[in-house]
């Protein structure tokens, strides 16, 4: 429903009305100096009306318009510490936003902000929350709370700070922690020892690796089964990250036995029935000593993950092969991450290739 009206000052004052989906009134109104002006803004609001645009959706602010976004379409399909994760990403992006309003964004604002942002936080963060921000203002122009695309060319900031690349074991220290691992006297039996082997064998993520049962374990046919995880965030034990995720991991007759013999010893309980948010705390730890001990690069947990898959192409095992056991999506995310183990090998060939012909 629409109306033009003259004022007394000779201008035209234009209303348009209309309800949501949810039945509430909207309405919006503008002066104009011509009446031709105030009939094509009409017709062009209510243009956009039947094809199910918001009058005044978009007059709420960014921050509390992401806040209803995850709530609205992301928390029932993500992970209980996924969406927590999220929503501290998502409070973390309040001083850069502040209180402006969904439909006063502009490109030059966002890509401003995205660029404090990246001051602040590591590249790999200021990727993740930028696509975050995309993916919700995608939403938010399909619903009609603006009007037009004006953010799918912000750019991630080459100087984010706090930007470091990931340090994983050469294959020699692979090997020297590992046969580290196996030689301690009863050490395997200990939770965060084992834990640590079963990942640089299996290149598990630590969530997986703490997940882990008995029943995960087939000592016949040296597989593990990985099904669920663990999360910190949470504290509690959800379904693998992804549909890929989900897979048997072939290993090591000796990794078989070290884990059966430790099962065994604790009464066929779970590698971490105590305690596993303290456990993984300790899991840090014993591995930050144990690397200085050897004299070898200091790595986080979650790079023996990284460490295992590189030394497998560091042996020469096919790309796809890695994908798998990785529980990688599909093989292009594997390259992407480790595209500097595949130069090496490329170069390693041509040299060996130049050599034949000499």
């Amino acid at each position: 429903m629409a109306s033009i009206q003259k004022r007394p000052n000779g201008r035209w004052r234009a209303v348009v009305s209309t309800r949501d989906i949810h039945g509430n009134r909207q309405q919006k109104s503008k002066i104009f100096d011509l009446k031709k002006e105030a009939v094509e803004w009409v017709a062009s609001i209510e243009s956009k009306t039947t094809q199910g645009f918001s009058l005044t959706g978009g007059d709420v602010s960014f921050m509390d318009f992401m806040k209803f976004w995850s709530e609205t379409y992301k928390k029932p399909k993500l992970r209980k510490s996924s969406f927590i994760r999220m929503t501290y990403e998502i409070k973390s992006l309040e001083p850069y936003f502040g209180k402006m309003q969904l439909n006063k964004l502009t490109a030059d604002f966002m890509q401003q902000a995205i660029n404090k942002y990246g001051e602040n936080y590591s590249y790999n963060s200021c990727k993740h929350v930028t696509r975050m921000v995309k993916e919700a203002l995608r939403s938010a122009l399909g619903d009609g709370r603006i009007h037009r695309d004006f953010f799918s060319n912000i750019e991630i900031p080459g100087h984010a700070a706090r930007q470091q690349e990931s340090t994983w074991l050469s294959a020699t220290e692979f090997e020297k922690l590992r046969d580290y691992l196996y030689d301690m006297p009863y050490g395997l039996l200990q939770e965060h020892n084992m834990a640590i082997l079963v990942s640089l064998e299996t290149g598990a993520r630590i969530g997986e690796v703490m997940a882990l049962t008995p029943k995960a374990l087939d000592v016949e046919k040296l597989t593990l089964s990985i099904h669920q995880s663990y999360s910190a965030v949470g504290d509690e034990v959800t379904p693998t990250k992804t549909k890929a995720s989900n897979r048997v991991v072939q290993i090591s007759k000796r990794l078989a036995l070290a884990l059966n013999e430790y099962f065994e010893y604790h009464s066929n309980q779970e590698l971490f029935a105590k305690s596993p948010r303290s456990a993984a705390q300790h899991v840090f730890r014993t591995l930050d000593k144990h690397t200085i001990e050897l004299g070898i690069v200091r790595v986080k947990v979650h790079e023996l993950r990284h460490s295992h898959l590189s030394y497998l192409l560091y042996k020469d095992v096919p790309i796809e092969y890695v994908s798998k056991r990785a529980g990688h999506s599909n093989i292009a995310t594997t390259m992407s991450i480790y595209a500097h183990m595949l130069h090496e090998r490329e170069q390693a060939e041509n040299n060996r290739i130049d050599s034949l012909f000499e």
